[in-house]
This record gives structure tokens, C-alpha cells and sequence, in this order.
């Protein structure tokens, strides 16, 4: 079982840079290297991806592009972004995330997850505002589309909590999960529970609407 990792943030970017401000996301990128540091103790470097400081929106669907067709068929996707995220004003909004010179709608990364296999896993953390479905998990359904679990840090058009250190969610992630490796025995759902559980900060968890209860029992990142 083949496992991809793309880590990714976004510290400064020259898309609207006056709305979305360097000051709250300047620690983004010490913080993705700390996640890709602990994330190598489970993938094989070559198959880690890290862009940053600032991703570029071409790098990302990219290299989502490469992993799918070299994905095996029962493989995991793991996928990180860390940055500024916001909604778009209209009847018919979208979620997005703020990459470097432009934006990454979650239309379009619905339309690339939606080419991976139904046996194919995806786990996704994104820490932005405005990040509970830019990766549309309410589309999928394991027996046509891949296994998608995405944890968030904020509902759609609510913001995500930061601070001197980074974004709080991802801060957790790293202290209370990478660092100790106290869930890299347990199972998909165990960690789920756990952040359902947490109290510490704001965070929300969202899954497809019916992923394959194998799947959530499996070892995490296995």
C-alpha cells in the first residue's frame, strides 16, 4: 500500500494581500516543517511533498495529478494545508483556499479527488478560515468516490483561530497527536473521537456521508 503525503501553507501571498495579511500567517511554514518532520517517521521521504512557504496553486494540483496515477489501489492521500481560506459572495458560494498569486476553489479540488478510486483513501487537515468544505467531503460516497475524511479548523465562512505560533488547530495536531505518535497505533476512528472530544479548541470534523467502516478501523496512516 503506496502512502503520498503533499504538505502545504501559504505565509505571504500576493493574491489581495491587503485582506489577507502576512502578520497571521508568518509562522505557517515552521509549523508545515514540523508536521513534514514527524510525517517521515511514517512515509518515505520521496513520497513527501512539502510546498511552501508559499504554494502556489499549479504546485498543488500538480502533484495531486502525479500521486493519482501512481496511487495503488488500496493507497492513502495525506494532505495538508496551512493559510489564509475564505468564502466567495454570492447565491452560489465556494469555499477556497489563498495560495500565492491566486485562489484554490473547492470545485476544483472536488473535480481531482473525484478521479482517485473507490478503494483509494484521502485525509485531509486544513487549517484556514473557511475551511469546512473546501474539500467537498459531502459529495462523496465510497462505492463510487474515494474514502475522504477532512478535518477542519473552521465552518465555512467562520475563521479560524491563530496565534504568535501559527494556526492553534494545527499547533494541537502537532502537540497533541505528531509529537507524542500517541495515535499513530490506533485507528482512524479513534482520532476522530479524539478530536471530537477536545475541548481545548474550536475545531470540526467532517467525513462522507458513508465511508467504508474498514476504513475507519484501519491503523492510522496505514
Amino acid at each position: 500500500m503506496k502512502r503520498y503525503a503533499i504538505i502545504s501553507c501559504v505565509r505571504e501571498t500576493l493574491y489581495k494581500p491587503e485582506r489577507y495579511p502576512f502578520k497571521a500567517t508568518e509562522a505557517v511554514y515552521r509549523v508545515a516543517n514540523s508536521i513534514y518532520n514527524w510525517v517521515e517517521n511514517k512515509f518515505d521521504a520521496s513520497n513527501i511533498s512539502i510546498f511552501g512557504p508559499n504554494a502556489t496553486k499549479k504546485s498543488i494540483l500538480d502533484k495531486i495529478n502525479e500521486i493519482q496515477e501512481t496511487l495503488d489501489d488500496d493507497g492513502l492521500l495525506f494532505f495538508y494545508f496551512h493559510g489564509h481560506g475564505d468564502t466567495t459572495i454570492g447565491e452560489n458560494s465556494n469555499q477556497f483556499l489563498i495560495c500565492r498569486r491566486g485562489i484554490l476553489i473547492d470545485n476544483t479540488i472536488d473535480l481531482k479527488l473525484s478521479g482517485f478510486l473507490p478503494t483509494q483513501r484521502v485525509l485531509s487537515i486544513v487549517d484556514s478560515c473557511s475551511s469546512e468544505t473546501v474539500v467537498e467531503w459531502k459529495r462523496y460516497h465510497w462505492r463510487s468516490y474515494p474514502q475522504v475524511i477532512h478535518i477542519a479548523s473552521a465552518l465555512d465562512k467562520d475563521v479560524a483561530f491563530s496565534d504568535g505560533n501559527g494556526g492553534v488547530f494545527s499547533q494541537m495536531i502537532l502537540n497533541d497527536f505528531f509529537s507524542t505518535g500517541l495515535f499513530f497505533g490506533a485507528t482512524y476512528y479513534d482520532f476522530l473521537e479524539f478530536l471530537r472530544n477536545s475541548t481545548d479548541i474550536k475545531n470540526y470534523i467532517r467525513m462522507t456521508k458513508s465511508v467504508d467502516s474498514n476504513f475507519l478501523n484501519k491503523t492510522f496512516f496505514d
